[in-house]
């Protein structure tokens, strides 16, 4: 993938770490025929699609976090800041059948719910966050963030990921990613991710990793000839917990709750 950089270690390399919604404890039940997943749709209803799967192969996002590094660069770099972009409003559903390989995932994260430099954040994230933007500063980042030069919110409302792993293991793996924003369709493949078991019907998935605007088709900010701009690369941090899904509530309801 042109432009992306992945990274192993205590940075897992990529968001691969979203395939980890397809390693699920496996159970003592007949293996069925699998079903395709549908072609890549409009996100909602590529989530609506699982309400034709059997109930007990599906799991939702019970809680999830992005949050998205973006750094200052320029030669004029001291007088703007880096910033953090996070969001708490991702929904998703998994579909977990007997080989997990032949699983898959959607996820859904609404482009407005994007939060700029959470106070809370920012103060834990060190030095280069260490300085404080002003309210009219974090609006104007936002306001060109979801702008039409960059995420174009208003005529591309949501971010889709369509996820397809390509390795298990017991407690990592790797997979294919789709990403659909703003217009642009980018597949990042070989992702890895982190799992971690948080209850017997709870998976907790997490990765770090690196990417850049131009992998996934956006140009960052720039003025007075480069001198102030964005930095090609991102951080990029998720994590998510997954749970089956409660055959009581609602199919189309698809809640999330913000990470402790």
């Amino acid at each position: 993938m042109t432009g992306a950089r992945h990274r192993c270690g205590n940075r897992s390399g990529g968001g691969a770490l979203f395939l980890t919604l397809l390693v699920l404890t496996s159970c003592a039940r007949q293996p069925l025929p699998e079903p395709t997943p549908p072609p890549p749709t409009a996100p909602d209803a590529a989530l609506a699609a699982y309400d034709e799967l059997p109930s007990g192969d599906v799991w939702t996002v019970a809680r999830a976090r992005l949050e998205v590094r973006v750094y200052r660069a320029g030669a004029l770099k001291r007088l703007g800041h880096s910033h953090i972009i996070s969001s708490e409003d991702i929904r998703g559903r998994a579909y977990r059948p007997v080989d997990p390989l032949r699983g898959y995932a959607d996820l859904v994260l609404p482009i407005a719910s994007f939060v700029v430099d959470d106070p809370t954040l920012r103060a834990a994230a060190g030095p280069e966050f260490a300085s404080e933007p002003s309210p009219a500063d974090r609006e104007g980042t936002r306001r060109n963030m979801l702008g039409p030069r960059l995420l174009d919110a208003a005529n591309h409302p949501r971010l889709h990921l369509r996820i397809r792993p390509t390795q298990i293991g017991p407690d990592a793996g790797r997979g294919d990613v789709r990403i659909d924003i703003a217009g642009n369709t980018q597949t990042l493949d070989a992702l890895a991710f982190r799992l971690r078991q948080e209850t017997p019907e709870r998976e907790r998935i997490e990765t770090e990793f690196e990417l850049t605007h131009d992998a996934l088709g956006l140009v960052p900010y720039t003025a007075l000839g480069g001198a102030l701009a964005v930095a090609p690369a991102m951080d990029i941090t998720l994590s998510l917990t997954l749970a089956p899904l409660d055959e009581s509530s609602h199919r189309n309801d698809i809640s999330s709750v913000s990470v402790q």
